[in-house]
């Protein structure tokens, strides 16, 4: 028997329109019935990820893990239980190494910001960011004139830098090579992209969620799809990779869903659990 199952969002639980089926509401509505534990574990922002919940999950999940392990954050109180801040010291040194062609999101608790801009390329960037964390919702990035600000007093707890090119993105990694633990680039809102603020995983924040409940590993279920969710699949009791996820991930994953996130791939697997008696 399984106590809890942690679900990554884009591309496992939401399809590509961003959204939860019906089916796969109801699905989830029954396993809720029967006293498991519903967590979200994302990559993206707090802000966004409560509003899909708010839009799409009602009360069926309590909890969030957002900004990959960064923050847990308990709906049912509206509380923040754990954050990981980066350190200011690490933030002023990026700052102090930024160049023009560079397009700087900064994911705080309560949103995401960028510096206000005129740039064609940075514009783009927001208009893309909008509409890929923000689509549906009545949330949008946040632009400042002042970024020093929200740095110094916000917690950030990830950072997404955006580049025309891979060689300012490399330039900069091996400049600040303590907040670029990799020099992963992603394809991300159609331009290049590196995340800042390592380390830190959907594992370690999978990990301090089943500490904080009384739960343990080897009785978790997780479902994902990209290679973020690697850590947590190969930490959790079982784990899925979804049938549209990335052949690395599924290297490592106990069991691949027959059906796509676009075809109610996770619904799938839980309605089987449940017939066999494991949830």
């Amino acid at each position: 028997m399984y106590d809890i199952i942690f679900f990554d969002l884009d591309g496992t639980l939401l399809n590509d329109n961003k959204r939860i089926s019906n089916y796969t509401f109801q699905t989830l509505l029954t396993v809720k019935s029967r006293k498991i534990e519903l967590v979200l574990n994302s990559g993206r922002s707090l802000s966004s990820m409560k509003g899909l919940a708010n839009k799409y999950l009602v009360d069926l999940v309590r909890y969030f893990i957002s900004n990959n392990g960064r923050v847990i954050y308990d709906r049912k109180l509206d509380e923040i239980y754990y954050v990981d801040p980066i350190e200011k010291e690490k933030l002023i040194q990026l700052q102090d190494h930024l160049t023009d062609d560079l397009a700087i999101f900064y994911a705080s608790t309560d949103g995401v910001y960028i510096k206000k801009t005129t740039d064609e390329f940075g514009q783009r960037c927001i208009d893309e960011f909008n509409y890929e964390e923000y689509r549906h919702l009545p949330f949008s990035v946040n632009t400042v004139e002042n970024i020093d600000e929200i740095i110094h007093n916000k917690p950030i707890v990830r950072i997404y830098v955006h580049a025309p090119s891979k060689d300012s993105l490399i330039a900069l990694a091996d400049t600040l090579p303590d907040l670029f633990g990799s020099k992963r680039i992603h394809n991300h809102l159609g331009s290049l992209c590196m995340y800042a603020g390592t380390p830190n995983s959907k594992a370690e924040g999978m990990k301090k969620m089943c500490d904080m409940l009384g739960f343990t590993l080897n009785r978790t279920i997780v479902f994902g799809d990209a290679d973020n969710d690697i850590d947590m699949v190969k930490e959790a009791g079982k784990g899925f990779a979804l049938h549209n996820g990335l052949e690395e991930l599924k290297q490592f994953a106990s069991d691949i869903t027959e059906f796509s996130s676009n075809d109610d791939g996770v619904a799938i697997e839980l309605q089987k659990l449940m017939r066999q008696g494991l949830i």
